[in-house]
């Protein structure tokens, strides 16, 4: 029996990307996606980012099955950013149709809470305010 590894397969990670800063802070925010091959022969990708505060330091490239995983750097600039609220963005990971194997697209959600910001996340994934009640006797 042999086992026959899939066409070219896109794997990135993490699934998620996250920062909370202080109100007032202008430093750059950096965190790092894994782009790997999961599948066999060499996956071509392309990465874009829908919001300008949120860079990325590569626009496409490849990785090979067995090979070392590509590091795309994410580089959040909250510079002009309104504080008290998320900002949130995507990163979208591409790989086109080929050697076998459908087009595959992955988006990674991204945010950058800046200053006095309180969420709750729900079961399905949702995001909402917590506001509490001032009680006094």
């Amino acid at each position: 029996d042999d086992l026959n590894l899939p066409g070219p397969t896109l794997s990135v990670g993490p699934s998620q990307i996250g920062w909370h800063i202080a109100e007032g802070d202008t430093a750059d925010q950096t965190a790092e996606l894994s782009i790997s091959n999961a599948g066999s022969g060499q996956v071509d990708w392309t990465a874009t980012s829908n919001q300008p505060w949120l860079l990325l330091s590569a626009g496409n490239g490849s990785v090979t099955s067995g090979g070392d995983p590509a590091a795309l750097t994410l580089t959040a600039k909250p510079a002009g950013l309104a504080a008290g609220q998320t900002h949130s963005a995507q990163v979208t990971i591409t790989k086109a149709a080929g050697g076998g194997s459908p087009e595959q697209v992955v988006v990674i959600p991204v945010s950058l809470s800046i200053g006095d910001v309180w969420t709750v996340e729900g079961a399905s994934g949702s995001t909402s305010s917590l506001f509490l009640p001032i009680v006094r006797k």
